[in-house]
């Protein structure tokens, strides 16, 4: 995904430059009731297709797409519906369809201009908060193609003060519906289990084939693979797991202030480690000029006998303000609560999260499940700085066991 290095995480001012720099072109008036320009009658038919895009090796991928509105009847939807697709698959930063002078012919030729990402390139971040430590990630695409069939080679990596892997993967877009990828690859992860009596790992590697889904409008994305891999852990089950795992939900923004991105996945796991996991989570939410406010809801679980890595936990992805991650780990979570935050001139925010949230089964300090439940609260008070290169948040936070705690946070969530 784009990272602050490249995309600003505000594009107001860019999208304010172009308003602008339109309105000059269009000149005075237009706005105030002048008659429109008159504009040319669209083609019955389109005639033959041109492609445009000098040193990518996906121009056969883009005639692909478009050389079957050549020669039938003209209907604008299903091109532009093409042109989303193209922009789904994460290879272009532009592609500009348009009808060329006709010369008065009644199938008049069309180019079809594309400028895809670069063939290779390199991004990174870099970020740390008083929870997890430092915590860095990088990675490597290279964007090729056999013939007409786009190829996207990706290698990244990441660690902090928790978890810490790499994988590799190859992906295929298509312009079939469903999938709009194709997918397989490799992958290796460590994961501390904080709040043991010892120290432990889970440690994960194998593979997975699937298939991927995005759609532009509405913002929805989904995934269906077939995971295998080998897990070991210094407690808890260990040996071979494989089985298919599902997700659909929205896509995440840039920048979410409040609530969470709704979203449904579950994962069916058989072999020598056998459970099953499910996860929903979604907000409802409103905002009014500097003002948000959002409702949110959280639930997920596991049956059987997972690793720890694979338990819930309340602590996990800052759910419940004053928890550090991994804590108040369990079979089952449930957690809802209020976010609120208000914008103040020259990007900065002031954030208040009111949350609790209970705990089915949790951990014991040896690493195996108990039996009953734990319920718990926390709010928490912030400021947050937006820069190019993410976010600067502190705070406080304190909880209904008696947690008090100053928050850091520096740079992109990862």
């Amino acid at each position: 995904g784009l990272t602050g290095f490249n995309f600003p995480v505000d594009p107001t001012p860019i999208l304010k430059a172009g308003l602008t720099g339109a309105l000059r072109e269009v000149g005075p008036g237009v706005s105030g009731g002048a008659r429109p320009r008159e504009t040319a009658a669209e083609p019955r038919t389109l005639g033959r297709l041109a492609v445009e895009a000098p040193g990518s090796p996906l121009e056969p991928f883009v005639r692909r797409a478009f050389q079957e509105f050549s020669g039938a009847r003209y209907d604008p939807r299903p091109i532009l519906d093409r042109l989303d697709r193209l922009y789904a698959t994460g290879c272009f930063d532009g592609v500009w369809p348009s009808v060329e002078d006709s010369m008065g012919t009644e199938t008049p030729a069309w180019v079809v201009r594309a400028e895809s990402e670069s063939r290779l390139s390199l991004v990174g971040s870099a970020g740390y908060d008083n929870d997890r430590g430092g915590r860095i990630w990088g990675a490597m695409r290279e964007i090729g193609a056999r013939g007409s069939m786009p190829l996207v080679l990706d290698l990244e990596g990441s660690a902090n003060g928790i978890e810490r892997g790499g994988a590799v993967s190859l992906r295929i877009p298509t312009l079939g519906s469903p999938p709009t990828a194709w997918s397989a690859g490799g992958f290796t992860r460590e994961s501390k289990i904080p709040f043991l009596t010892e120290n432990a790992e889970v440690r994960r590697a194998g593979g997975w084939a699937g298939a991927d889904w995005l759609r532009i409008q509405p913002a929805m994305e989904g995934t269906a693979v077939f995971r295998s891999e080998r897990i070991s852990s210094d407690v808890g089950p260990h040996g071979s797991s494989f089985g298919p795992y599902v997700r659909i939900g929205r896509v995440a923004p840039l920048v979410e202030e409040v609530g969470t991105t709704s979203s449904a996945e579950g994962e069916l796991r058989f072999g020598a480690v056998r459970y099953q996991r499910a996860r929903l989570k979604g907000s409802l939410g409103v905002t009014r000029g500097r003002f948000a406010l959002a409702v949110l809801g959280d639930l997920e679980a596991v049956w059987g006998e997972p690793p720890l890595d694979a338990a819930p936990a309340l602590g996990n992805e800052l759910l419940i303000p004053s928890l550090r991650w991994g804590e108040h780990r369990g079979k089952a979570r449930a957690v809802s609560g209020v976010d609120l935050a208000y914008a103040f001139p020259r990007r900065a925010t002031l954030r208040l999260r009111i949350r609790g949230g209970v705990v089915e089964d949790p951990t014991s300090a040896d690493g195996t499940f108990g039996t009953g439940r734990t319920w718990l609260g926390g709010a928490g008070l912030t400021g947050l700085w937006w820069t190019p290169f993410g976010r600067i948040e502190a705070g406080g936070e304190a909880g209904t066991l008696g947690e008090r705690r100053i928050v850091v946070r520096l740079g992109q969530d990862f």
